[in-house]
């Protein structure tokens, strides 16, 4: 990341996803996303336990990936959503929809590619979520 007045590359900052504002507190004026008639979307539905601490490790983890891989990228991260970048000109979404218990990934195709984006994007999910499930012990 960069200091925006003097240029300086700085060190990566953390966060707290719980203790994020939601995108409904934020300003509704600038909004996150605007949806387009070629987006592509997938859900990943949660039965038996609430989604919200896996996707709070989704948004860290895709945090990371946008500022390691691309160090001008500006993701924009909320407690219930964020915005990042698969590369320069690949962005998606993620939502937590928790009335549903479901994640929602959205992600650009106006590039055109859309069936490559989409292994991309599934790929990388199918991995967050393995990681973060060996971490679990079922009894």
């Amino acid at each position: 990341m960069y200091n925006s007045e003097n240029g300086k590359e700085l060190r990566p900052a953390h966060f707290v996803p719980s203790m994020l504002p939601t995108h409904v507190s934020a300003d509704e004026s600038a909004p996150l996303w605007l949806d387009e008639t070629t987006d592509k979307k997938f859900y990943v539905f949660f039965k038996k336990f609430l989604p919200e601490p896996l996707f709070h490790c989704l948004l860290s983890r895709a945090h990371r990936n946008s500022k390691v891989e691309f160090l001008r990228s500006q993701p924009v991260v909320f407690t219930d959503v964020g915005k990042f970048w698969m590369s320069p000109g690949q962005p998606y979404r993620l939502k937590l929809i928790k009335d549903t218990r479901m994640i929602e990934v959205t992600f650009s195709c106006s590039n055109g590619n859309g069936n490559e984006t989409l292994r991309c994007v599934d790929a990388s999910v199918f991995a967050w979520w393995m990681e973060f499930v060996k971490g679990i012990s079922l009894l």
